[in-house]
Parts: structure tokens; C-alpha cells; sequence
């Protein structure tokens, strides 16, 4: 048998060593596209790495993450935001490493598309099923052409950019329409199903001008489905432990 053999379903063992693969894109002005890839999770955002630490195995020790930027008015869900954040990362992708999660403050350009990756990234724990279940893939600022917009608040911006998060995981359904908006693929919608199968999906996706009633009331939601699942998945490491 191989020393380290190729992980089927993190569910085996969590005390396994996971040796995450990284790869980067140069993107403008030092943003890069982060994308993480261990066992069957694939995490990819467009992300600005301010710095990192390696040890001697490969695998990370730090991580340093931004994301920009927010809005003032949401300023007060920062703290669940970055906590959450950095335990999806660690948990998930970089096991044992510490990971810092970055919020700029606010900013009038590009705000609404910041924070959308941000809530959207939660919204993907709403299902209450951990990100080693599934693949994961987070874009943010697709242009029309197909190029992926590294810079929310650049001229591209006016064509329409597209947020989409997809994710395998039996998932729930509700809408969140913009009335104001012309257009059903506008404001903030989720869909998916609960049945428990490879293909289910869940999707968050915004063409246009995003209101952030809507983002706030998806991030209300993940925040508390975040912590739900928290406390099943220690009740299952407790009855794991008294059952051996």
C-alpha cells in the first residue's frame, strides 16, 4: 500500500495529513487567482495574497488573504465574516495552517461585488454540509467577454459583471428578487434541491446592480447555518470519541 494514499472521501479520518495543492494567476495590480485544491475540494476566488509561509512538507503554515472591499453599513458582521471565512480555509483546504482573512474597509468602487463574494462565500454553509463534501468554485466579475474582471471597479464593470458560486450539496431553495431590477437573473438569487446527491447544486448569481438588503439577508442566513453545522460537527467528534 502507498505511504500516502489518494483520499476518496475526507470522511475516513480526520487526523489524515492533507497536503493541499495551490495555484496561482498573476492578476492586475497584485490581485491574484487563489485556487486550493485537497482531496476532492476545489476552492478558487479571486483574492489578493499578501503573504504566505510554507513548511518543509509543503504544506502551509500561513496564509494571508484580502478581500475588498465592504460596505460601512455591514461593518458589524466582520467578526462572524473573518471567523467563518477562516474556518472553511482551515478546516477545509489548509489544515493546521492559520489563515488570515483580510476585510478592507469600505469602499465606493467595487463595494457591491466585494461583499457579494463575501456573503456568497458563507451562503455556501447554509445546506449545513462542510465544504470537504463537495467541489466548490467562486468567481467573481465575469466579464461578458468570457476574462475574469481581477478588478471589480474597472471599466467592465458597466457591461454587467456576473457572481456565480456553485457547489455539489443538497441544498435548499428561496429567491430574492430585485423589484427594481429589469430582468429575472437580477438581485440575489439561491436555488437547488435537498435531495443528498452528486448533482445538486446550489447557486448564487447577480447580473447588474446588487441591492444589499438582499447580500444581507443571504449572509444572515449562512451565519447561522455556519454555526449549526459547527455544532453538529462537534456533537459528531463527541460521540465519535465515546463511542471508541
Amino acid at each position: 500500500m502507498s505511504a500516502n494514499p489518494v483520499r476518496s472521501d475526507w470522511r475516513v479520518s480526520l487526523l489524515e495529513p492533507r497536503i493541499p495543492e495551490v495555484e496561482t494567476v498573476k492578476g492586475a495590480r497584485g490581485t491574484v487567482v487563489l485556487k486550493v485544491t485537497a482531496s476532492r475540494v476545489a476552492v478558487a476566488a479571486t483574492v489578493r495574497v499578501t503573504g504566505t509561509t510554507a513548511n518543509p512538507n509543503g504544506s502551509f503554515c500561513s496564509v494571508h488573504i484580502s478581500i475588498a472591499p465592504l460596505r460601512q453599513e455591514l461593518q458589524r458582521y466582520i467578526p462572524e465574516l473573518r471567523a467563518s471565512l477562516e474556518r472553511m480555509v482551515c478546516r477545509e483546504a489548509l489544515p493546521g495552517a492559520r489563515v488570515t482573512i483580510i476585510l478592507s474597509p469600505a469602499s465606493l468602487d467595487g463595494a457591491a461585488y466585494g461583499w457579494l463574494h463575501a456573503a456568497a462565500t458563507l451562503a455556501l454553509h447554509v445546506t449545513g454540509v462542510p465544504l470537504n463534501y463537495f467541489g466548490v468554485a467562486i468567481v467573481i466579475g465575469l466579464a461578458p467577454s468570457g476574462c475574469v474582471i481581477v478588478d471589480p471597479s474597472t471599466e467592465e464593470e458597466k457591461e454587467g459583471a456576473l457572481i456565480m458560486v456553485e457547489a455539489r450539496v443538497p441544498s435548499l431553495v428561496f429567491r430574492l428578487p430585485d423589484p427594481k431590477a429589469s430582468g429575472g437573473s437580477r438581485g440575489v438569487e439561491v436555488q437547488g434541491n435537498r435531495t443528498i446527491t452528486r448533482e445538486s447544486v446550489i447557486r448564487i448569481s447577480s447580473m447588474g446592480v446588487i441591492r444589499f438588503e438582499y447580500i444581507e439577508t443571504v449572509l444572515q442566513t449562512s451565519i447561522q447555518a455556519l454555526n449549526e453545522w459547527a455544532e453538529q460537527l462537534l456533537n459528531g467528534l463527541f460521540e465519535r470519541k465515546r463511542s471508541t
